[in-house]
């Protein structure tokens, strides 16, 4: 009689804990099942923000080719052909410095840049090309000389002109961009100076993912200086 009772009772704890188990493990399916949306949204949210970090970088950037050329010094002015450098609709105009990073005066003269070398002893000049600056004038009267190239190297940058024009205009930039209508974006630049651009930030109502960078960036001068971008998606 005993032994029945004993049997009788191991049973029914045998009984218990597989129900313990059981409910144990559905505990655990039911935190998989209600997390699995929100890990999705985070991840699919972190793909979408890189993918406008490189939509946006592309659209703030362009090219800008660096030549270094020697002077003789032997005249007041020294001439880059174009034609040597590349085509003047795809490399733009040029920003001409000393060695010393004195900015000087630049004309664009017969499909050539011109320099002009008033005030500088130096025979080492680098000249800077891009679309993004503004055309210069006439600088050179009298004798001229040619300019012999030493190197040319090409580069894509960001470019603070663009950085100002898409933050102040940036409902328009955003239109070139691939934001979901669900998703609202804003941007931020810090210039090297440590002053921020930013557009306007609306109220936020909802989880918030931010990338923010070092980039180069270039200046009107044709400085290649070092800033942050941030791009924040909600």
């Amino acid at each position: 009689m005993k032994n029945k009772i004993l049997l009788k009772d191991r049973r029914g704890s045998h009984v218990g804990v597989i129900a313990s188990f059981t409910i144990f493990i559905l505990f655990l399916v039911g935190i998989y099942l209600a997390t699995q949306p929100l890990l999705k949204t985070e991840k699919d949210r972190e793909v979408l923000l890189e993918s406008l970090w490189v939509e946006t970088t592309n659209l703030l950037s362009n090219e800008m080719t660096t030549v270094v050329i020697n002077s003789s010094g032997t005249a007041n002015c020294t001439r880059v052909n174009y034609s040597l450098v590349g085509q003047l609709g795809e490399i733009g105009i040029g920003i001409a410095k000393d060695i010393n990073g004195v900015q000087l005066k630049t004309g664009y003269s017969s499909q050539s840049l011109d320099i002009n070398l008033t005030g500088t002893i130096e025979n080492i000049l680098w000249a800077y090309y891009s679309k993004e600056f503004s055309p210069p004038g006439t600088v050179c009267s009298g004798a001229v000389e040619w300019a012999q190239i030493k190197s040319i190297r090409n580069g894509n940058y960001v470019f603070e002109k663009r950085v100002l024009s898409a933050i102040n205009n940036f409902e328009s930039f955003k239109g070139n961009l691939s934001i979901p209508q669900e998703n609202k974006m804003e941007m931020e630049f810090t210039l090297a100076n440590g002053t921020p651009v930013k557009t306007t930030i609306s109220e936020i109502d909802r989880d918030v993912f931010v990338k923010e960078r070092k980039v180069q960036y270039v200046n009107g001068n044709a400085t290649i200086l070092y800033g942050k971008l941030k791009i924040i998606l909600f």
